[in-house]
């Protein structure tokens, strides 16, 4: 999705912005590899920066990958956002196929 591969973080793309939320072990890469239209951020507390930008976006719904998501990280998510959680099941995988 954002030109990069990594193994530990989140993406946020909403209609305004898009960020690869990750930690140290991949900030220069990304910045060097990803797609530009991401920004590419190490906070220190990753979900108390999704909470944030998701407030500031007026953020209501989030879709996320069911597939790839713990049932711990969706709970953690869940007690930490104030959001409706929404499967995308296959979406991802099937625009992920599709190169560009």
């Amino acid at each position: 999705m954002c030109g990069y591969f990594y193994t530990d973080g989140y993406l946020y793309i909403d209609r305004e912005s898009a960020y690869i939320i990750t930690d140290s072990r991949y900030d220069a890469e990304a910045k060097v590899l990803a797609d530009s239209a991401f920004v590419v951020t190490v906070p220190k507390n990753r979900m108390a920066f999704l909470s944030d930008l998701i407030n500031a976006h007026q953020i209501k719904t989030l879709g996320y990958e069911n597939a790839a998501l713990t049932v711990a990280e969706y709970h953690a998510f869940e007690r930490a956002l104030s959001v409706e959680f929404v499967p995308l099941g296959a979406i991802l995988t099937e625009m992920r196929s599709i190169k560009s």
